[in-house]
Parts: C-alpha cells; structure tokens; sequence
C-alpha cells in the first residue's frame, strides 16, 4: 500500500492538529511517513508515523521576530520552498505516495507534488487569509514602509521565484505563499468561524479543531481546579517570553477567588514570578485540553491552535495579540462576542476588574463562546479529515 507522506512545518501549532490526524490513519492501518523537525520525532512515532527529518528552517528565538514582519516573513517562505523542493523532491519521488499532505506554509509541498504529479491536499493550521485579509495582513502602507528596509531579502525571494520557476516549471504566487491551497484543502475550524468563508471555495473543508485524548499529565493538579473560577493564562511555545503579562497578572489576581493556571512556556526562569500566590499554579508546560475543560476565562496570544480549542470547550477568551496573524484572529473572537482584544497591559488591567462578564453561566461572552463550541464540535474533527484523505488519496483527482 503506497503510504500517506505529510511535510508540515516544525511548529507546536502546526504540528498538534495533525497528530490526531496521523493517528486515526495508522489505526486504520494506514502507512504514514511524516517530514518534520527532530524536536517532533517523538510525537510523531507515538501516532504511529515513520519519522522523516524536515531539511528546512523553523521559527525559533532567533528569528521569532520574523513573525512581526510580513514582508520578511513572505521572503522567508518564498527562500524556504526553494530549499525544501530541491532538498525533499527525490526521496519524497522513491516513496511514490498516495498523497502527499503539506503544511499550508510550506509551498515546498505543492510544487514537488505539481512536479510529481501527486494527489495533495493542505492543511490549514492558521486561519484562511481571503483576498481582504490578504490587504489587512500585507497593506499598501506595510509593503512602502518596509519595501527599503527588506531590500536584499526581496531580492533573494525574487531568485527564489525564478530558480522555483526554472527548476521545477511551478510559478508561485508571492501573495498567497502564506496559504498554498491544494486540490482539497483541510482548514482545522468551522465554517462559522473562519471570516470571510463564503468567498471560499468548496475545495475548502471545515473540520474543526482535532480534539482527541492526550498521554494524561500525572504531575499537574487538575484536582485543584473543581470547583473553582479557572483563569488560564498562556502565550504559547514561540511567543511565552511575556513576563510584563504574568507580573500583572499576579499582582491583579493573587489572593482573589480565582484558581489562576500560568503557563511561562519552556526555559522561563521562575524566580522571576516569586513568591508565588496561593491561588497560582505555574508551569512550564500544562495537560492543555485537561486545563481548558475546567477552564471559566482563557487569556491568550491568540493562536489559532489555543483558540479554536477553548473555544471547543466553550471559553471566552482575552486575546493580547502578538503577531499580525493573531491580530486577524483576535478581531474575529470580538467580532463574534466570544471574547475581547486587548492591545496593552493597561487594557488588560481594566478587563481583570470586570471578570464576572466572562465567568458568570449566563454572561454573553459564555453564551457566544457556547454557540461557536457547537459549529466546532459539528465540523467532524479528525476521523473527518482523514475520510477526506483516504478518500482523496484514492480518487483520481490531481
């Protein structure tokens, strides 16, 4: 049977929602070859994928300020596809695959499946720009201000372009190398919840998040939390370095009625936050599903992963936006009365004072937060996705 290869960007955020993906396709007694960082291996074999090492670069503490700038980021993406379909192309070619599902972000994906002639299909971790989120993510204003500024960084893009073109006879769009779409496009949300659906085609599949059971977290006390008002605060695996943040919300939330779950993400050093309240469990890392089911109000950096899954369960979020792409999902979190943005400590200082607005069973944050839960919940999940691949796999669509 040939197998199912997916290439997928080494990102916590990219790479847990097709975990579960991975998982129900070796059950079913589906090969799997997985292409990613090393600092994935583990998970990956645990869902019963074969590990293949990612040639490419991911987004770590060097160059995480990528993230602020889309024009950087979009050279970034363009100079990595040309690596990555040079380096993949031949042994992607020997394992002659069913399918091949790549990482939206990685435009490698689609052109050495173009080139081979592969069934494929991508997978959406972020949310779908359409063409007005496009001009809100790379503005006019955006491109003039940084055009002088990136100057050697677009012209190593436009080689890249070129070689792509030369090379493989692919001509990729520089403007929606954010989101390589593919014959069958697999977004992890809803319908409802993606803006500006209805301008999408049906080539785009709505799954919702892929909530499945996690090895449990012996060592964490989710005793601790029946029973009580949960505030979660986390920032994530890229973007934890917040100290400002969990300062401010020790210092508003000690010593309340609130059960405070703080997660300082990796290689935070902890003396920094003590002493530590009573009323605070802090953390490197938490059992995160486990948390967010007894979770009241979720305070996050807004990534689409952390979102779509306290939304899943049903919480209201504050959204304190670090990235342009957060931005995006944060409007829309206030645009459907699910949550607000802040842009500042002192607006997250005037939101803390008014808590009982997320917490209370009936408060229109909740009921909002309830009826996205429920278009999350309806949206099939992974054992949809990979109907949808085996399906696609087999078809004889290109």
């Amino acid at each position: 049977m040939k197998p199912i290869v997916f290439l997928v960007f080494p990102a916590h955020g990219h790479v847990n929602p097709t975990l579960p993906v991975v998982r129900e396709l070796t059950a079913r007694g589906r090969r799997v070859v997985y292409f990613c960082g090393e600092e994935f291996r583990e998970n990956i074999e645990e869902a019963g994928a074969e590990f293949r090492r990612y040639a490419g670069p991911g987004i770590t503490g060097k160059n995480v300020r990528l993230l602020w700038n889309p024009v950087r980021f979009f050279c970034f993406l363009i100079q990595t596809a040309r690596k990555m379909s040079t380096v993949h192309l031949r042994e992607i070619s020997r394992l002659t695959p069913a399918c091949l599902v790549y990482d939206s972000l990685l435009a490698a994906g689609k052109i050495i499946a173009v080139k081979l002639n592969l069934p494929h299909v991508s997978s959406v971790t972020i949310p779908v720009f359409s063409g007005s989120g496009i001009k809100k993510l790379l503005s006019l204003k955006t491109i003039l201000t940084e055009f002088g500024r990136n100057l050697p960084q677009l012209f190593l893009a436009a080689v890249s372009l070129c070689v792509i073109r030369l090379r493989h006879g692919v001509t990729l769009d520089p403007f929606t190398v954010v989101q390589n779409e593919a014959p069958l496009t697999l977004v992890y949300t809803s319908r409802f919840f993606q803006p500006g659906a209805e301008s999408l085609g049906e080539h785009f599949c709505f799954v919702g998040p892929n909530i499945a059971a996690r090895p449990r977290d012996a060592s964490f006390p989710l005793a601790r939390l029946a029973g009580k008002k949960v505030v979660t605060v986390s920032f994530g695996t890229i973007l934890h370095e917040q100290r400002a943040v969990y300062r401010t919300c020790i210092k508003l939330l000690k010593d309340t009625i609130y059960q405070v779950v703080l997660v300082t993400g990796p290689n935070h050093d902890r003396r920094t936050l003590e002493p530590v309240p009573r009323n605070f469990i802090i953390r490197e890392r938490i059992p995160q599903l486990e948390v967010l089911e007894r979770t009241g109000v979720f305070l996050t950096h807004g990534g689409m992963n952390s979102v779509q899954e306290a939304l899943y369960y049903g919480v209201p979020l504050i959204v304190f936006p670090q990235t342009p792409e957060q931005e995006y999902i944060a409007d829309r979190v206030e645009e459907l009365g699910a949550g607000v943005r802040i842009r500042s400590l002192a607006g997250l200082e005037a939101v803390f004072r008014h808590l009982p607005d997320f917490l209370d069973a009936d408060a229109p944050y909740r009921r909002a937060a309830a009826g996205i839960s429920r278009t999350l919940r309806d949206a099939g999940g992974y054992r949809k996705a990979a109907d949808l691949i085996v399906r696609y796999g087999q078809s004889d669509k290109q």
